[in-house]
């Protein structure tokens, strides 16, 4: 299953940030969908497999803590 975001901003929104946290750790393996920035990054990823070496490194950050992010480390995998 892939989701967006939407339904979780609403929670956060509307219920706070422990309910928020709470739903992102239940549901840590539902994959995130691709976003607006998809093809940018993987274009600038695609630099890498030149004659020049590694160009060009993606960073990812975040306001969430350790928990919520494990959801998008596993959609990234």
């Amino acid at each position: 299953m892939s989701v967006n975001l939407k339904q979780e901003n609403k929670i956060f929104e509307e219920q706070g940030v422990e309910a928020y946290e709470a739903y992102q750790v239940a549901h840590e393996n539902e994959n995130i969908q691709k976003g607006a920035a998809f093809q940018l990054i993987k274009a600038f990823l695609e630099l890498n497999n030149t004659e020049f070496g590694r160009l060009v490194e993606v960073l990812i950050m975040s306001r969430n803590n350790a928990n919520t992010c494990l959801r998008i480390f596993n959609s990234i995998q």
